[in-house]
């Protein structure tokens, strides 16, 4: 059943359980629907043996298309001319050749790959054969010898990392010939079907669904939660750059680290902020590019390749989205995950695997809660642990040596999110130290004591899909209860408490206290908005209320009270309030309570809030296809909502292609609007892209983003905008699965004939 759902992209147990039936007796009856392949060597014409490759006295076919349907690889097929006869293959599959040896040279080849970590091995098949069928299918007068059909199991020891497939024949005459180059193969890593132990939604035997397979090994798109805004990412998976940045990084791992998945990706997380692009959370990029004006993982590459020096800057969410598009691209799936309220701890430790000294209480006073923090999350098997493949947290944003010590690199993971969990204090490669970042208890002065709500209140990613619903803000796929245990604290570790996002409320409020919220709900920069107290069950006489107003940067760090009102229930804030602030942060602190007798501010509740700038409209309109690329005319358009000029603006844009253009445009006027025409193309991408573009000024901290969606076609015929996932996607919703649920019913219904 987990076969028949994994192939036809559908969840029966949850979506459609009337076929459930049906995919027994197909499996029983008919044995596997797809994926499967056939064990005896095909009749194959002398008119298609001679369109094979030659290589000396070796004719062959590499069945690179095939092989790589076989192992879907083939959506990480490199679209560069160069790579068109380069075999992406995973480990412990097989891979099937064809060959004709002309002349006397009949005997059994020899098979090997060179290439990998180190290029002087010698990686030799000496146990392999022939299909079953090993006799001559072909015999002619044209050809006068047969052909051969040779399986070869790719080792699932062999390290990751590209390699040449070579073949030397053996003749009866002359002896071994030359070796012969057949064909560059590329060999990642499979690690989905390998079981879980745990059971969700969506995944049948601890197996990925389709559609969440595609999702987090193909999909170039991801969507992140940065604070109180989103952007679009792009990951690039099978970009010839990620692939050409991954073997340089690759370069750098042992051998260990190449065969073994769990090394891997925490090798990774060591070598991206050693090498790869430097974090700054001080606020002068001076001389670098702001973090927020990246886009996509490939513009990050690109340049650490061309120039081979550390790219600046990044923060925690641009770590995350490389990582992600490196895990990819190497067969391991990634997400990129945002934690709400998430604790730094600095502790000591001595095991020499996790950096942390006490888990269960915030204590340090160098320790912070920043608003929110990007890590990314990658499906492993845990041999090590004894424990079978799910979801480990990654981290590549450089906080704190593992272990800690001089001299020790930064790296983080991976975490077994069970063990996260569960609290079990299994210090395996930080996993205590990402249990701090969502389960610590934090102090609360007004509830007197520890408590462990307050640290991530919400933890969230990107739905899988490719409908335009799924990249947006509001319409998260909700983590949570993935990391905390919902049983003990049902009000802050469900989700139904998280009404919008960033969450407005810590849940460190006084008892019978004053409660403070904003009107409307999420302000945007340019409004006037207010703030409400009300007294709830307290006694505190209105003269008596307080509300201070604070900048806070992301990091949870105050740049101190710039506002405070007294003996008022609502409040109003205008943009002569926070203008001032824009430039450094976004986001502001409204803390209500009372004086007490000495002067002092008695806490009762807060509230974040966090000004968005309107976003970029993007208004596509094809063009016709011109040699096999589709063009698109677009237009954007922006209003400022704020009461000075915006300048000093910058307009970069993403086009399908990946390529990147960086204007200078025209200051914009208080309420006017800005107007931009261009085209761009598709290039030799085909498929579901976006175009992507930022919008950056003097007077604002953040990049204001605009995307759209567009249909890179094959042929003349263009689609605007994809609302949908597009044909070249798994099947994986109800929609999706109509043909694979008629092509069930029509077989079901011959097998019913044939009982």
């Amino acid at each position: 059943i987990a076969f028949v759902e994994r192939d036809c992209g559908m969840d029966f147990r949850n979506e459609r359980p009337e076929l459930l039936l049906v995919c027994v007796l197909l499996f029983l009856g008919l044995g596997t629907v797809s994926g499967s392949r056939d064990d005896a060597c095909p009749e194959i014409d002398a008119a298609e043996i001679s369109r094979w490759q030659r290589k000396g006295d070796i004719q062959f076919d590499a069945r690179v298309s095939e092989n790589m349907a076989f192992h879907k690889t083939d959506k990480f097929k490199v679209q560069s001319p160069d790579d068109q006869i380069t075999m992406i293959v995973k480990r412990g599959l097989p891979i099937d050749l064809f060959l004709h040896s002309s002349g006397d040279c009949t005997g059994k080849p020899s098979f090997w790959l060179t290439g990998g970590p180190d290029s002087s091995v010698k990686w030799l098949w000496t146990d392999y054969g022939p299909y079953p069928a090993v006799d001559p299918l072909i015999q002619s007068e044209y050809l006068k010898n047969s052909y051969y059909c040779f399986r070869l199991l790719i080792p699932s020891s062999l390290p990751v990392g590209d390699y040449d497939l070579w073949a030397e024949s053996e003749c009866e005459l002359q002896g071994k010939r030359s070796p012969e180059l057949l064909t560059k193969v590329i060999v990642i890593f499979d690690v989905i079907h390998t079981g879980s132990s745990r059971k969700e939604k969506r995944q049948v035997d601890g197996r990925l669904s389709a559609w969440e397979e595609w999702e987090y090994l193909h999909n170039d798109y991801g969507y992140l939660w940065v604070g109180g805004s989103g952007m679009v990412w792009n990951y690039a998976v099978a970009s010839q750059t990620v692939r050409l940045a991954r073997k340089k990084l690759e370069q750098k791992m042992g051998t260990s680290e190449l065969r073994d998945e769990v090394l891997y990706a925490r090798a990774l997380s060591r070598l991206i902020p050693l090498n790869v692009l430097q974090g700054n959370w001080n606020g002068d990029y001076s001389n670098g590019i702001e973090p927020w004006q990246w886009t996509g993982s490939e513009e990050i590459l690109s340049l650490w390749l061309e120039r081979n020096v550390t790219v600046r800057y990044g923060q925690c969410w641009v770590f995350g989205g490389l990582l992600t598009s490196l895990l990819r691209s190497r067969g391991i799936p990634a997400r990129t995950v945002t934690n709400y309220k998430s604790h730094h701890d600095r502790g000591l430790t001595d095991d020499r695997r996790s950096i942390l000294r006490q888990y269960d209480k915030i204590k340090q006073s160098d320790e912070a809660v920043w608003n929110f923090h990007v890590w990314s999350e990658a499906w492993l098997p845990r041999p090590d642990l004894g424990q079978s493949a799910d979801w480990n947290v990654v981290d590549a944003t450089p906080q704190e040596p593992s272990p800690l010590g001089p001299g020790n690199p930064y790296r983080t993971g991976p975490a077994y999110l069970p063990y996260v969990k569960r609290n079990t204090g299994n210090p395996n490669y930080d996993t205590t130290f990402v249990t701090a970042e969502v389960n610590s208890k934090q102090y609360c002065p007004t509830r007197g004591g520890y408590v462990e709500d307050l640290i991530g209140i919400a933890i969230v990613t990107k739905k899988p899909g490719w409908a335009v619903e799924v990249y947006s803000y509001n319409n998260a796929l909700f983590l949570t209860a993935n990391y905390k245990n919902v049983g003990r604290n049902v009000g802050k570790r469900s989700t139904d408490d998280i009404v919008t996002l960033p969450p407005q409320h810590s849940g460190c409020r006084r008892r019978n206290g004053l409660r403070v919220s904003v009107t409307p709900e999420s302000p945007r920069a340019g409004q006037n908005f207010k703030v409400i107290v009300t007294p709830g069950n307290s006694t505190v006489l209105l003269n008596k209320t307080v509300v201070q107003m604070a900048p806070i940067v992301y990091t949870s760090q105050s740049l101190g009270v710039v506002k405070v009102v007294q003996g008022s229930l609502e409040i109003q804030v205008s943009e002569a309030d926070y203008l001032p602030y824009l430039r450094n942060t976004s986001i502001f602190r409204f803390r209500a309570g009372v004086y007490n007798s000495s002067g002092g501010f008695v806490f009762h509740d807060a509230v974040l809030v966090r000004l968005s700038f309107e976003s970029m409209t993007i208004s596509v309109a094809p063009l016709m296809t011109t040699n096999n690329s589709t063009n698109f005319s677009i237009a954007i358009t922006f209003s400022n909502p704020l009461s000075v000029h915006l300048t000093g603006l910058v307009l970069s844009i993403t086009a399908p292609n990946n390529e990147d253009y960086v204007n200078n445009v025209s200051d914009v006027a208080p309420g006017g609007s800005l107007f931009y025409n261009t085209t761009v193309s598709c290039g030799s991408t085909t498929g579901t892209r976006f175009i992507l573009a930022t919008l950056d000024a003097t007077e604002a901290q953040r990049s204001v983003r605009g995307h759209a969606m567009v249909e890179c076609a094959k042929s003349n015929q263009t689609i605007p905008v994809a609302t949908f996932p597009p044909p070249t996607t798994p099947a994986g919703s109800r929609e999706k699965g109509l043909a694979c649920n008629m092509a069930l019913l029509v077989l079901a219904a011959l097998m019913f004939i044939l009982m």
